[in-house]
């Protein structure tokens, strides 16, 4: 078995849910062999921190470069989920799978492999906000007919988003193609290092601030980082 392989090889390194999903990408496309080794590597280098011991080390991270992206590209979008929570949980499994959990098409999952091995190991959230962002419509109700969910409109934003986006998966309505050319855009114009950065401004600004509010503790954390130390992003 892969995934048993991969695990004995990188006793560090530890199993999520939907790694299962990945590692058949890989099987599928380049079989046993070659698909251990390429699973191997990927676990290793540009999945890593999904597989660290804990979410906090690797998944809320991608969840706030997730969250700043869209609050770069679409500030009404962004606020619409900030009212419901500030993070779009509602597309984890896009993040953490590399969409293969939810896209039954195996070309199409290739399509987001593909670009994510030619760009960053991060690019899929560039993927994931163009889909988020390709979806407004459809989130706002817009696009929704009555019969789809007579009470769609008193819905939170999240609430509207996850329902949008099962609707998706169960009738695989995603635009992955054109998603991708629209994630190249975001990522010619907010590389993950420049997004890295604004966050790390905005959690140094709020320690701060809370720090003046309470001038004797000392103790105060950052909450996240965006890469762990040894993440090879």
């Amino acid at each position: 078995m892969i995934i048993t392989a991969v695990l004995n090889q990188n006793p560090d390194l530890f199993y999520y849910q939907g790694y299962h999903d990945v590692v058949s990408v890989f099987l599928l496309t380049l079989g046993e062999n070659l698909g251990y080794h390429c699973a191997n590597i990927a676990s290793k280098y540009l999945i890593k921190d999904f597989m660290l011991e804990t979410f906090e080390m690797g998944v809320f991270p991608a969840l706030d470069l997730t969250s700043k992206l869209i609050q770069l590209v679409d500030m009404d979008l962004w606020n619409l989920i900030e009212q419901s929570g500030g993070q779009p949980n509602f597309a984890l499994s896009w993040i953490l799978t590399w969409f293969s959990h939810d896209i039954d098409n195996l070309e199409k999952v290739q399509l987001v492999f593909d670009a994510c091995l030619a760009t960053h190991p991060l690019f899929n959230c560039y993927i994931t906000v163009a889909q988020i962002l390709m979806s407004k419509n459809a989130i706002l109700g817009d696009d929704i007919n009555e019969d789809f969910d007579p009470d769609f409109a008193e819905h939170p934003p999240e609430i509207k988003a996850f329902i949008v986006f099962k609707d998706m998966r169960d009738n695989q309505k995603f635009q992955i193609e054109e998603a991708i050319k629209l994630a190249h855009t975001f990522y010619e114009k907010y590389s993950p290092e420049h997004v890295n950065k604004l966050i790390q401004d905005e959690q140094r600004q709020e320690q701060e601030a809370a720090k003046k509010a309470t001038p004797g503790n000392h103790q105060i954390q950052r909450q996240r980082n965006l890469f762990s130390a040894t993440s090879p992003c």
